[in-house]
């Protein structure tokens, strides 16, 4: 069976490290530490459902 010459070649994954070493010939960087410190803080905001209003509704503005 022969191939399209316009089929598609699955695509295999691969991490950002490998590519960078395939494109640069050179050594893949270790992978940077995650900083825990951005997802502590976001954990440390308490989670409300309330969405806070950028516009007053229309019978609350200026005018009224």
């Amino acid at each position: 069976m022969s191939r399209h010459p316009g089929a598609l070649i699955p695509a295999t994954a691969i991490s950002a490290n490998e590519a960078e070493r395939l494109l640069t010939g050179g050594e893949a960087r270790e992978p940077a530490a995650p900083d825990i410190s951005l997802d502590a803080s976001l954990r440390a905001v308490p989670a409300t459902k309330e969405v806070p209003q950028l516009v007053p509704p229309p019978e609350t503005g200026p005018g009224a």
